[in-house]
């Protein structure tokens, strides 16, 4: 059953779409197109990032077979490797660092600034 945005703001729910719906800044809450653009954002990036990660994940494992070993000999650690595949290859590769000052690295020295 679906619900709108007015009947989520009389009859709000623990839900995303009742959060979203019942939001104000400075007295101001989405309107119902912009409550429709953020529910189809959190799908499709949800979706996205999971197809992604398990992607990345079984490339990295097929590149790496002494690992994908270790998970099959201990599939205890299954659940720890998620973040490391993660760590090792992000599903999303948009986000830049930025150094806030100089860091010695080997013979070099990372300057200031984004990376």
């Amino acid at each position: 059953m679906s619900r709108s945005a007015a009947e989520c703001r009389s009859a709000p729910r623990d839900d995303i779409l009742s959060l979203l719906s019942n939001t104000e800044v400075d007295g101001v809450r989405l309107t119902d197109d912009e409550i429709i653009a953020n529910v189809q954002f959190l799908f499709v990036a949800g979706h996205e990032t999971t197809v992604n990660l398990i992607g990345n994940g079984l490339l990295a494992l097929l590149r790496h077979p002494d690992q994908l070993r270790l998970l099959r000999e201990k599939p205890e650690i299954v659940a720890d490797s998620i973040d490391e595949i993660a760590r090792y290859d992000a599903p999303v590769q948009i986000v830049s660092r930025l150094l806030t000052g100089e860091v010695p690295l080997r013979d070099a020295t990372l300057t200031e600034g984004p990376r």
